[in-house]
């Protein structure tokens, strides 16, 4: 599984926040929550790699705050070598 760029309301391209990027923003923004904001983002970060028949994925895409067009999630078939892939439109 690859996580496309999101795309901004211009259409540019903007990558992803880390997660420990993000974790430090929460941690700036609401200190009550600075203890507990790394290790849960972190956990709930959306990670590449391989996805089983039959398996669910889920996770977090951290992302600049502003306005977003649409992002797109790719799943590639590796045995084809065949790209797949969703978007969502905001």
């Amino acid at each position: 599984m690859d996580c496309a760029l999101p795309r901004s309301q211009s259409g540019a391209a903007v990558p992803s926040v880390p997660a420990a990027e993000a974790a430090s923003r929460v941690a700036a923004a609401k200190t009550a929550e600075a203890a507990t904001a790394g290790p849960r983002l972190q956990q709930n970060a959306l990670k590449p790699g391989l996805v089983e028949p039959g398996a669910k994925v889920e996770g977090w895409l951290y992302l600049p705050r502003q306005a977003y067009r649409r992002a797109t999630v790719k799943l590639i078939d590796q045995e084809a070598d065949e790209p797949e892939g969703f978007t969502v439109e905001f």
